[in-house]
């Protein structure tokens, strides 16, 4: 696992900046930008001892949850994912992924914050470790681009992290995450302001979750009745840019046609539906891309 904490540290940072001087498209998405982003995403879950610029996030009921790193114009805001045992997520084991699920995933009733309904996990493992990242960004944001990024859990805790910030008056550069899971409904969706760009691997199943009910219509009986219960909910909406990582290799910007054939390829790859969400699957497609 890369570990920011050591003397490369401020380097990597920049690196968010300067990646996407050159070749950002036209909606502002810098494929160097993500790489650097997703590199901070897989590090968030041992972020180093809090060298170079590194400030360690924690929270009392989850544990290391990512870290701020702070270099000469940019501030990276990164959060860890939650942890599936059996796969290239498991860094904590059983335990931990025990915690993770049923203290934020599991929790996905919608409540009114942030000019709509969002997921009631993620908002409090946001508010978790709120005031040490508001704190960091407040006193450092001087001069400095602000990027908030997170895999999985950790990309569902950066979209909040990056409307609560706009909210109170700080712009963020953009949000990128990778293979985020939805976490707000339509007003949520439609008010939303930071620039984000959602990475999602072909066959990854979190990026559709909670599925809506029509999504789920027709598959097989014992699937959909596993997805149609904490996993099924209508009221949620997908938001910002969206790019997929293509069957040919790449990344595209997806039309509604090609999302909708990606979820009818989605019933016949269910053994990759974990194996595509691992971070190490995103790396490796961006730095092949």
């Amino acid at each position: 696992m890369t570990r920011w904490g050591s003397d490369r540290s401020e380097q990597d940072i920049e690196a968010v900046c300067t990646c996407g001087r050159n070749d950002a498209d036209d909606a502002g998405f810098s494929l160097g930008r993500a790489l650097a982003l997703c590199r901070a995403s897989a590090a968030a879950a041992c972020p180093g001892s809090g060298n170079g610029g590194i400030h360690v996030l924690t929270s009392a009921r989850l544990g290391v949850m990512g870290f701020v790193g702070i270099s000469a114009d940019a501030l990276v805001v990164a959060y860890r994912g939650s942890t599936v045992p059996g796969t290239t997520l498991s860094a904590f084991g059983w335990l931990g992924a025990i915690r993770d699920w049923l203290r934020v995933n599991l929790e996905p009733g919608l409540v009114p914050s942030l000019g709509g309904r969002v997921h009631r996990g993620f908002l409090m493992a946001l508010d978790d470790t709120w005031a040490q990242v508001a704190a960091l960004v407040l006193e450092h944001r001087a001069g400095r681009r602000l990027w908030l990024t997170g895999h999985s859990m950790g990309g569902a805790i950066a979209i909040l992290a990056g409307q609560r910030f706009w909210d109170a008056g700080v712009s963020p550069a953009g949000v990128y995450t990778f293979g985020a899971p939805k976490v707000g409904d339509e007003a949520f969706s439609r008010n939303y302001r930071p620039p984000l760009f959602r990475v999602e691997n072909r066959y990854d199943v979190v990026p559709f979750v909670p599925f809506s009910h029509r999504q789920i219509d027709g598959w097989d009986g014992s699937v959909k009745r596993l997805l149609a219960g904490a996993f099924s909910d209508d009221a949620y909406r997908s938001l910002g840019h969206c790019r997929w990582c293509a069957p040919d290799g790449g990344l595209i910007e997806p039309s509604q046609h090609d999302q909708g054939r990606r979820h009818l390829d989605l019933r016949s790859h269910a053994p990759q539906w974990l194996s595509d969400h691992g971070i190490g699957e995103y790396l490796g497609t961006l730095e092949a891309a």
